[in-house]
């Protein structure tokens, strides 16, 4: 944008502005529930593991947060206070939809960039928490609903609220890449709605394949799936040690570092994605293929367990809905792919960094790509400037 008086800003930026920090209280208000009924229920050793998927996840983002606010500027007391309460996000998801609100009143440049930029850290952090804390909580209480058959509409419905969630985490980051890059085409509200059809059915045949194997042997579904994790945690560090020495990616705190490749190894536990430069048909083939033999794997023990318990019916429910969501989430990605995948890209993770750098383009839907850029002061395509709220 060049022009000094901005477009107003659409209607549904504003709905979704709104959704979002009322989504933040709401999944606060989940976590204290569950924690809760877990308390009551004399259930020490899920609450432990509840407790801790809630609070280190967050203690993480929350130092994602504040680095960035150090690099924007001097963060104010309010900042620090509520980053350490571990607030720092709802605080973000108030200062975004008060510069939404206050963007489109006066329609200046400067608002409209504090706006985007506070909108592009927000759904980024969104999206480390989505993997890093929502997912893992997902898998244990999916985990305790089928161990404690508490089935309570409630209960239910807290799962299901993580669920939606995740997916439209990953489609708003989406949607705010595009944002940035004008020769990206734009997405309709049927891509969107095929964007979170595939996220969702992936997510879902996964968490499904984890629960089943741990229904089974929780030991072994923890060492299978954490070797999992841990080794595409490392080829996290390895790729971003190596975007580095290319020179296409600045260097960062080792702490940085090993949040990011978390955060990654995560993503790629918990879903599929291209990753670096091999965005090819080869790599989106082999790492589906290899998705497709876990949850095969999972289903195969699930079944036997089922047989010998003499309960068929109950492998058969979980073969369809594990297989089920694959194949939607799979046939959603082609027609996505086909429909609405733009012909070149930028890094994934991508942001907070100046104009003067700007990654070279790679083929599409690279959503793993990149690394955190965390030490650049600047983000935004449009302008650098430091953000100014009266709500710091």
């Amino acid at each position: 944008m060049n022009e000094e008086i901005v477009r107003k800003v659409p209607w549904w930026e504003k709905f979704f502005a709104v959704t979002s920090l009322i989504l933040s209280f709401a999944g606060l208000g989940t976590d204290v529930y569950t924690l809760y009924t877990y308390y009551v229920n004399g259930l020490w050793a899920y609450f432990s593991l509840m407790l801790a998927l809630a609070v280190l996840p967050n203690i993480m983002v929350q130092a994602f947060s504040v680095s960035w606010r150090i690099a924007d500027n001097c963060p104010s007391r309010v900042v620090w206070l509520t980053n350490l309460l571990l607030f720092g996000t709802i605080h973000r998801q108030w200062l975004t939809l008060w510069a939404c609100f206050n963007a489109d009143k006066t329609r200046e440049l400067k608002d409209y960039n504090a706006y985007t930029q506070y909108k592009s850290d927000r759904c980024l952090l969104d999206l480390y928490k989505s993997f890093l804390k929502s997912a893992p909580q997902l898998v244990l209480q999916t985990y305790i609903r089928y161990d404690t058959q508490d089935w309570r509409p409630l209960t239910v419905g807290t799962t299901i609220h993580s669920l939606i969630l995740l997916p439209w985490c990953i489609a708003a980051y989406d949607m705010d890449r595009r944002r940035r890059h004008r020769e990206w085409p734009p997405i309709s509200w049927c891509g969107i709605i095929l964007h979170m059809a595939w996220r969702l059915g992936i997510i879902t045949s996964r968490i499904g394949a984890m629960v089943l194997m741990a229904v089974v042997e929780d030991v072994w579904a923890i060492e299978y799936f954490g070797t999992h994790f841990v080794i595409t945690t490392m080829f996290a560090v390895l790729l971003k040690d190596h975007l580095v020495q290319m020179e296409v990616a600045p260097n960062m705190p080792f702490w940085q570092k090993l949040a990011h490749a978390i955060a990654m190894g995560a993503a790629l536990t918990f879903s599929v994605f291209n990753v670096a430069e091999s965005s090819s048909t080869g790599w989106v083939i082999l790492i589906y293929t290899y998705a497709s033999m876990q949850n095969a794997e999972a289903l195969l023990k699930f079944y036997r367990e089922c047989i010998i318990a003499g309960k068929p019916y109950h492998s058969t429910i979980a073969i369809s809905i594990v297989l089920g969501s694959f194949t939607i989430g799979c046939l959603a990605k082609a027609l996505y792919y086909c429909m609405y995948n733009p012909l070149c890209t930028v890094r994934q993770f991508l942001q907070r960094f100046s104009l003067k750098i700007i990654a070279a383009p790679s083929q599409g839907g690279n959503l793993l790509e990149s690394v955190e850029i965390s030490n650049y002061k600047y983000h935004s395509l449009s302008e650098e400037s430091t953000l100014v709220s009266p709500w710091l």
